[in-house]
């Protein structure tokens, strides 16, 4: 999926792999180069709990926001979704991270968000060559894994 910049394309991967685990009994591998785990898993906190994020980071939150983040804490989906937000991520390392959920048959979706921060593999081809390589890669991991794999996208602003 490509979009500008804005738009919402991390929102839209976290809320697919939020979906896929409440309805799925395979794990989320989810390549993270736009935010840390720690912030990825407290926005999925808030949307299962309905509470603002905002409102949850700066600590401003009522006893009944309070009680609805604890009953969210405990949704059993949230095991499923393994973030990896490593910014020197090759292909290769987080097909490494995938294919271990794989082997143990946990492996249902990959999602990497996005592709332009994915460290290339020869940072001296030109740009569009280094996203063009993460594309393919993207598509054989997809095959080699028989998983869908989204790969999200910036596009040019222009």
């Amino acid at each position: 999926m490509g979009a500008r910049p804005g738009v919402g394309k991390s929102m839209f991967g976290q809320s697919l792999a939020a979906h896929w685990a409440d309805r799925h009994t395979k794990s989320v591998y989810l390549a993270s180069f736009e935010m840390q785990a720690r912030e990825v898993s407290m926005r999925l906190l808030s949307a299962k709990s309905a509470v603002q994020y905002s409102r949850m980071r700066a600590g401003e939150c009522t006893e009944d926001e309070w009680a609805k983040i604890s009953r969210a804490s405990q949704w059993e989906a949230a095991r499923r979704i393994v973030i990896s937000d490593d910014t020197s991520s090759t292909m290769a390392t987080i097909r490494a991270g995938a294919r271990e959920l794989a082997r143990r048959g946990e492996l249902g979706l990959v999602i990497i968000d996005y592709a332009g921060l994915v460290t290339p593999r020869d940072p001296k081809l030109p740009r569009q060559e280094q996203v063009a390589e993460v594309s393919r890669d993207a598509k054989r991991l997809a095959m080699d894994l028989d998983v869908p794999v989204v790969l999200l996208s910036q596009l040019n602003r222009e």
